[in-house]
């Protein structure tokens, strides 16, 4: 019998089919971080005064989880793992100064607890800092941080730490004590701390079928897992998978390429993580005694077009992703032509990436848009399949190039017989009744007569753009002259 990971659909042929989306996130180790210039001190060893310590009301985690899988069942939403509680919280009133003439430094902390939590997820509605100060969240297992004005602070001041193991943190903020009165005070606003009612880590969670793309299926494909990255959505609550893709202008601009029903709410809080993966396969569950591998985190999306009946959803990433995590913008192929054989790269249930390989023809099918058809069908993986949390993830034809996104389907280790559906990039590029639902005002901005476009590692984009503009920039010195 099939059971439904998150919402029920129907198809023409009246099969039940599954939304992906994440019911475990993995460790996160929070979002782009800095080396510091000062010393921060361990969670044990931080004493704070009782005005410093704010403890949210005691939350029932059996109660909780209840209550959410009454709500999943009644309404078919995704499986939740968190609650968000409104908890605001502003340095100006709350916490401890204290001056470290020794560091030269001044320190401002408060600490956080939620009893019972297994993580903690902090959203910030105000996070500004002046230049050469220094913002860390210390957990009891992990100190996150340096987050710095630099590197960390969004233009609508919004901010996002995801899943600090425990139920307690301290936050600190360290600034130099001869910072000068002219950079602006720092503001750091607490707006919601998100409860972890049950296991939030997903490390080693999918089905054993599933692939490392480690494994001898990924080796071909290094460039287009790299694009693969997992979104974590909805106040820190769920997981979903995408793909950052490559515009005809291969200017390096940060397009990430996911579901429409990944999309919850306010995605400034949306957090990627790119690289939780294993360098060597380890198909079959968790075997050695490695920890797991790390996650590299930026914060912040914006929604650029999106429409339901494919299920796309285009965002723009914020936050400026560090070269060194290595990001590959996806390439793409809008043609609707049925592509043979294909591979998927994903985050099933919130675990490390994993590849799906199909050998055979693509179907144009339909999910609920019928008599239209949309979506590309993969009938039978040949080997892997997809699970909750893969919802979004790119497939990619034999060329290693975007053809679809994943919508959902049947495919799970006790049903490896099922079918998956993804969205066509053939119908997200204009098929819809507004421009503002299409993806090729995006991809190709400049309408050039192109129906697919190759990739581009990020950090090559970004330097042939530097080298336009010096180019431009001696061009228009020698026009002056």
């Amino acid at each position: 019998t099939l059971t439904t990971k998150t919402t029920q659909q129907m198809l023409p042929a009246a099969v039940v089919i599954t939304v992906a989306i994440a019911v475990f996130a993995p460790t996160v180790h929070a979002q782009v971080e800095t080396r510091g210039n000062y010393g921060v001190g361990t969670f044990s060893k931080t004493i704070l005064g009782q005005q410093a310590v704010h403890r949210l009301p005691n939350q029932d985690n059996q109660k909780l989880a209840k209550a959410a899988d009454d709500e999943d069942a009644a309404t078919g939403a995704p499986f939740k793992f968190a609650e968000s509680i409104e908890y605001p919280l502003d340095m100006g009133t709350a916490g401890e100064w204290q001056t470290d003439v020794q560091a030269g430094v001044k320190r401002w902390r408060l600490q956080v607890i939620s009893p019972g939590a297994l993580s903690l997820s902090l959203l910030f509605s105000h996070f500004e800092i002046p230049s050469g100060a220094e913002f860390y969240v210390i957990g009891k297992y992990r100190t996150h941080g340096a987050y710095t004005r630099a590197q960390n602070q969004m233009d609508d001041f919004k901010f996002a730490v995801g899943l600090v193991k425990g139920d307690s943190v301290i936050l600190e903020y360290v600034e130099p004590l001869d910072r000068s009165t002219a950079t602006p005070q720092p503001r750091i606003r607490l707006h919601k701390v998100v409860h972890g009612f049950r296991g939030a880590h997903a490390y080693g969670m999918s089905g054993t079928c599933n692939i490392d793309v480690a494994c001898a299926d990924g080796k071909a494909w290094g460039n287009q897992i790299n694009s693969v990255a997992m979104m974590l959505t909805n106040d820190a609550q769920r997981f979903c998978s995408g793909a950052m893709i490559n515009n005809v202008r291969q200017d390096g601009t940060q397009y990430y390429l996911t579901a429409n029903h990944c999309i919850f709410a306010d995605v400034s809080y949306f957090m990627l993580g790119f690289n939780y993966q294993w360098n060597y396969c380890r198909s079959g569950g968790i075997n050695g005694t490695n920890a797991e591998p790390h996650i590299n985190l930026v914060q912040g999306l914006r929604v650029l077009s999106k429409w339901d009946k494919s299920d796309f959803a285009l965002l723009l990433v914020k936050e400026k992703i560090p070269d060194a995590y290595n990001v590959f913008l996806a390439g793409w192929d809008q043609r609707a032509v049925p592509a043979t054989n294909a591979i998927g790269v994903h985050h099933p249930s919130g675990d490390v990436k994993k590849i799906s390989t199909y050998i055979g023809a693509l179907q144009q099918s339909s999910w609920t848009e019928a008599p239209a058809r949309l979506h590309w069908m993969v009938p039978k993986w040949t080997r892997g399949v997809t699970e909750p949390g893969s919802s979004g993830s790119p497939l990619f034809n034999s060329k290693g190039l975007v053809i679809g996104h994943l919508h959902g389907g049947q495919s799970a280790c006790d049903f490896i017989t099922g079918y998956d559906m993804y969205g066509g990039l053939a119908w997200d590029w204009a098929t819809a009744p507004l421009q503002s639902q299409r993806l090729a005002q995006y991809l190709n901005p400049t309408k050039l007569n192109v129906t697919s476009m190759a990739g581009v590692q990020l950090k090559a984009a970004r330097s042939r753009l530097r080298r336009q503009k010096r180019i431009g920039l001696m061009e228009k010195s020698i026009l002056l002259k």
